[in-house]
């Protein structure tokens, strides 16, 4: 042996199985951290694509530029990546002369640089005569890379004939009209153009942005890629970068925490086990500082030995979850998930492990050099520091008897074991209740905006284009239904003494004696396969009829809360002014005649002199089904079709096409959806595919379940070795006293129960704690969200229940592992320390 540090290879080859199972414990807090990092680097990456794909490879974008700041632009040696953009006009295509095709021009740089990631197939255009077309055309129209199409323009007539070389991700996502790019300087608005660009190196890039847009006097307006910007930490909303560093930190913090508790249960462990070792070494020569050099040394070896081991488990973790996951990413992303290797998270990972294993091994270290080999002589044994504290324990001795009155007071009276521990196992409770409650919430959020709506597409039409846009939609093998709803707002009179309280969160005015306005508030005609969702016929609602959509969403500063706004019953009669009749509160002239005294005038003289409209209450439903996946905002009733007409002579001028999709395992879903979505486009209006946003919705929520839930293992399996560390540490300790104990006439059944007692305590105190964090946490960010009505007071008890049990199991079974090498000790070996 050259120095003393050598002995920390000795002791390392020597005890394989209490340094396989520290390095093992290591191996997973570092494969927590470069899976984090791994995982980190390959999403951002994969949203910088993602956010390049939907807008292009630029950071910002100056509208209305004169061609002569345009070539300063380009000059400015900050600016890189740029792109001049002219507006060539609209065109007729021989395709389908029913829809037009909106063509921008591009210097032929500028589109290279900038919109070849938004290319989905093919690639951009290189000279005058190509054409790339919004992958919308191709969807609707079956053409493909190498056709050509022949374009006549909507204004001067020119005709033009281009090859189609790609098609890219859409700029719009609705509506007859497609996006296509070509190479050209000429530009219809004259001499404006948009200018596109991105910053080199900046520490605030926003900034400079809009400080170069003022010294432009022809720039009309600044747009900023802000998802681009956000994922380089440079966003212009601050919330953005704030939440991205503050998850970074906390997800580091827990798993250095866990492992600064591992290692130092190790370490302490270890030095129980040489105690005397060192107090030899100090008694031949060894200095304090040669003693902490061998406690540092053992743990930057394990340390070392552990990180690569770490960074590939980390690494293949991550990676084979993705690809499990391939397609719930691809659809939550709409690009492909693509996991790389990053050598900076291996030089990460190395850094935080040294870093972490110096404070975990900084308080043992400075312990073993203040070693006296005169205690150790004096003792024979372990001189531990700490204050003896009294403990009473009376109720825990009147539960468990003396053997658990034993055991409390061990794991009381180390302040600083009894701490680690307890912290331990209440960051894995903690989490897992957190992340479990929201879980549920979330889930809940989901299946109340699903359930609560029939419709998979809305689009927006008028009564003329609705009989067509139903026509050819009902064709389409797979779809379920087509639902047709005219609406109208418009003020309705309830009877007081029908009106719940808290009439104030939902605008009820005063009118006169028993009777309120609700200005907020709308009626409904709905065809007949939308009453039959509802269990209805046109015959059964009859002429006066009405079905009460009587419930809505509000938010009263603390939550969001799902209220009924009457209490009318089936069979109520409702009266309906007949000065109500032609007023649309959308109009803005007649919104300013409801706020006046006339309008209140008119409609106390209606009901006082009976000029009404009586219709008779059918049914009462929480929420229109034919409304988005999302809240009820307003009271309304859904009318009979003659009744909605008296009403409003122009009642169908606005109308909503609602469609359902038979998702059943026989049907192609996309192959339907892309069908629908054809049809509504060639009609011009906008639409919204809710089947694919509420799907959206699910996989990015299991996505994040998937990779919480990996955490919460990891955590929770360093957590089960921290406590198995602590209590054979606590063990080891005191094999005098349970020698003692023994000997004066506890036999081996009572000490067994004893050492379970001991660990499941643990498990019961971490729950308590956990459990009182859990609450003030999940309350807080149930508030802090504010994310829907089934985000309220409510907490749902099972995954407290759950953790608790998980908690006090895993202490119960840690303490089983320390008893095969207590029954192995040797009474009088025990009583003299020595093993």
């Amino acid at each position: 042996m050259r120095n003393y540090s050598d002995i920390t290879f000795r002791y390392i080859k020597e005890n394989k199985k209490r340094s396989i199972f520290t390095i093992i414990g290591l191996i997973l807090s570092l494969a927590l951290i470069s899976g984090v990092g791994f995982f980190g680097y390959s999403f951002k990456n994969v949203m910088v694509n993602r956010a390049m794909l939907q807008k292009g490879n630029y950071e910002a974008e100056y509208w209305g530029v004169t061609e002569e700041d345009s070539q300063l632009l380009k000059n400015d040696v900050d600016l890189y990546n740029t792109a001049t953009e002219g507006y060539k006009g609209g065109y007729k295509t021989d395709i389908n002369e029913e829809i037009s095709i909106d063509i921008n021009n591009y210097d032929a740089e500028g589109i290279k640089n900038v919109f070849s990631s938004k290319v989905i197939e093919g690639r951009v255009p290189e000279n005058s005569q190509e054409i790339m077309i919004d992958n919308r055309f191709k969807v609707n129209n079956n053409i493909s890379i190498g056709d050509k199409i022949n374009l006549v323009g909507l204004e001067n007539g020119e005709k033009l004939t281009y090859e189609i070389v790609g098609f890219y991700y859409p700029d719009m996502a609705s509506g007859s009209s497609y996006d296509a790019k070509v190479i050209g300087s000429d530009n219809i608005y004259g001499n404006e153009y948009n200018f596109y660009f991105s910053l080199k190196d900046q520490k605030d890039k926003v900034n400079l942005i809009y400080e170069k847009a003022e010294k432009l006097q022809s720039v009309s307006m600044v747009d900023i890629n802000d998802e681009l910007l956000a994922l380089k930490g440079q966003s212009s909303y601050l919330g953005i970068n704030t939440a991205i560093i503050g998850l970074i930190t906390i997800v580091v913090t827990i798993i250095v925490m866990a492992t600064v508790f591992l290692i130092y249960n190790f370490i302490n462990i270890s030095l129980a086990e040489r105690i005397n070792q060192f107090g030899i070494l100090r008694s031949i020569g060894a200095t304090p500082k040669q003693i902490r050099n061998i406690v540092l040394k053992e743990g930057l070896i394990m340390c070392l030995i552990a990180v690569p081991f770490g960074v590939l488990f980390g690494f293949l973790g991550v990676d084979i979850t993705t690809r499990i996951l391939k397609d719930e990413l691809l659809s939550m992303l709409e690009t492909e998930f693509v996991m790389s290797f990053y050598p900076q998270v291996i030089l990460i990972t190395l850094i935080l492990g040294i870093i972490t294993i110096l404070i975990a091994t900084y308080g043992p270290a400075k312990k073993a050099g203040k070693i006296s080999p005169v205690d150790i002589l004096k003792n024979n044994g372990y001189v531990s520091k700490y204050k003896e504290k009294f403990v009473k324990g009376n109720s825990i001795r009147k539960i468990f008897g003396i053997e658990g009155w034993i055991a409390y007071k061990n794991i009381r009276k180390n302040k600083k074991s009894f701490t680690v521990t307890i912290l331990s196992l209440t960051i894995s409770l903690v989490m897992f209740v957190v992340f479990n409650v929201l879980n549920i919430k979330q889930n809940q959020e989901l299946s109340y905006l699903k359930e609560s709506s029939v419709i998979d597409f809305l689009s927006y039409t008028n009564k003329e284009d609705s009989n067509n846009m139903k026509k050819d939609i009902s064709n389409i093998k797979g779809v379920d239904n087509v639902y047709e709803k005219a609406s109208m707002r418009i003020p309705l009179v309830i009877d007081k003494d029908k009106l719940n309280s808290n009439d104030e969160l939902y605008s009820a005015k005063d009118i006169i004696t028993n009777y309120k306005l609700l200005t907020n508030s709308f009626v409904y005609y709905y065809n007949d396969d939308a009453l039959n969702e509802m269990g209805l016929s046109e015959e059964e609602l009859g002429e006066n009829g009405v079905i009460l959509v009587n419930n809505i969403v509000v938010n009263d500063g603390s939550s969001k809360r799902n209220i009924e706004i009457t209490n009318y019953k089936v069979g109520d009669t409702i009266k309906i002014p007949k000065s109500l009749t032609g007023l649309n509160v959308d109009n803005e002239e007649a919104y300013e005649y409801i706020e006046s005294e006339q309008f209140r005038n008119n409609i106390a003289n209606d009901i006082e002199e009976e000029n009404v409209y009586e219709v008779v209450v059918k049914k009462i439903i929480e929420k229109d089904i034919l409304s988005e996946y999302g809240y009820q905002g307003s009271f309304g009733m859904i009318l009979s079709k003659q009744m909605y007409e008296v009403l409003d002579a122009d009642a169908y001028s606005s109308m909503i096409l609602g469609v359902s999709i038979d998702s059943s395992a026989d049907n192609n879903i996309e192959k339907i959806l892309n069908e629908v979505e054809g049809s509504l486009s060639k009609y011009g209006y906008a639409f919204d595919n809710y089947y694919y946003n509420n799907k959206r919705s699910e996989e990015m929520w299991m996505v994040i379940n998937t990779f919480i839930y990996g955490f919460i293992i990891m955590v929770t399996l360093i957590s089960v070795v921290n406590i198995i560390s602590t209590i054979s540490l606590n063990i080891l300790l005191k094999r005098r006293e349970l020698a003692t104990l023994s000997t004066i006439g506890m036999d081996k059944n009572k000490v067994n129960k004893m050492i379970l007692l001991e660990g499941s305590l643990y498990g019961v105190i971490a729950s308590f704690w956990g459990g009182i964090i859990s609450v003030i946490l999940v309350s807080v960010m149930v508030k802090v969200l504010d994310n829907g009505v089934s985000l309220s007071y409510s907490i749902p008890v099972a995954p407290f229940i759950v953790g608790f049990i998980s908690i006090i199991g895993i202490s119960l079974v840690a303490s089983l592992i320390p008893l095969r090498k207590l029954r192995k000790i040797s009474l009088v070996e025990a009583i003299r320390n020595e093993e």
